[in-house]
């Protein structure tokens, strides 16, 4: 499964669809929804993140499991609040119907000693817009060293 949503993954950004000009309106669009969801999931916020995660989303987590929606969300409620968060080189990639988000994201969260423990990502995210509105179908992470 994790291979398949990897090689989808590749496939979209990879592809000869057009692109869309640098400053589309999908594009726009996106970014707002992403610094939406990255905020959400600093906050713990399983709320904003339903309205995110379309129906069918799959999450590769860094750790190589991979995770339902429902599971996903379940484990942002059970992990809590982060105390930072920083989204480093964002890129969207508009593909008309799909738009793919990469970068970097940094969170520092408290360790179960109560001392804050730093990590970071890069990401990718695949973006559909259900109903007239951007929603996350994917995404993958992969632990930064």
């Amino acid at each position: 499964m994790r291979n398949a949503l990897l090689s989808l993954a590749l496939v979209l950004s990879t592809s000869t669809w057009a692109q869309a000009p640098a400053s589309s309106p999908n594009k726009a669009e996106v970014e707002k929804r992403v610094k939406t969801f990255f905020d959400a999931l600093t906050a713990g916020d399983v709320k904003t993140l339903e309205t995110i995660y379309a129906d069918g989303y799959m999450f590769l987590d860094p750790d190589g499991t991979i995770q339902t929606r429902k599971e996903r969300l379940g484990a942002v409620e059970k992990t809590g609040k982060s105390l930072s968060h920083e989204v480093q080189h964002l890129a969207l990639h508009d593909r008309g119907s799909v738009v793919l988000a990469t970068g970097e994201y940094h969170w520092r969260r408290a360790g179960d000693s109560g001392q804050p423990v730093e990590r970071g990502a890069s990401f990718l995210q695949t973006w559909i817009k259900v109903g007239g509105t951007w929603k996350m179908i994917s995404s993958a992470g992969v632990n930064l060293r």
